[in-house]
């Protein structure tokens, strides 16, 4: 029940945001290096990762905006045969300060939930996500990005730890 009325209460926030919102904007991004810590015991520290993310924002007042992300990370571990891949879906509200004409700073705090699938096993759990970056308008419309994501989701008998450097663009509509 309580995850039904997360997600409900999620879809109205963004329900409503697209209504009152005073612009949208497309991200695109790449990570590619990411690292992912699995603290079951023994705790587990990936080799390599990688990922691939975008999101949809709808910036409500001045510069606070609410949206979601997508976003698909692959992981490598010496003690895995396979790949370690990870799904989010990540609501998320934000702020995003300018410099100028030019550059800009962002900050983004999202919670959703992440499928995992790993050696044939897989599970849906609750992540959140943190997002710092900084970008530099190339055209009106157009921003390249750089930052990083922090992530923490939550597993039965893990709390897992995730840094992704990401870079992209950002598209204004």
């Amino acid at each position: 029940m309580l995850k039904k009325s997360f997600f409900i209460t999620v879809l109205l926030v963004l329900v409503l945001a697209c209504t009152f919102a005073e612009g949208s904007t497309i991200t695109v991004k790449a990570s590619p290096y990411s690292y992912q810590y699995v603290s079951r015991t023994p705790g587990f520290s990936s080799k390599y990762g990688f990922g691939v993310e975008a999101g949809y924002r709808y910036t409500v007042w001045k510069n606070l905006s609410v949206g979601a992300e997508l976003k698909y990370s692959n992981y490598s571990y010496s003690n895995l045969s396979t790949a370690y891949h990870v799904i989010s879906l990540l609501p998320n509200v934000g702020w995003t300060q300018n410099f100028g004409d030019k550059w800009s700073a962002t900050g983004n705090l999202g919670a959703g939930i992440q499928a995992r699938f790993v050696e044939g096993k897989k599970g849906v759990f609750f992540a959140m996500n943190l997002n710092l970056g900084a970008g530099y308008k190339v055209t009106e419309k157009i921003a390249i990005t750089a930052g990083a994501d922090l992530g923490l989701a939550f597993q039965k008998g893990s709390n897992d730890f995730s840094v992704d450097a990401m870079l992209g663009a950002s598209i204004s509509l």
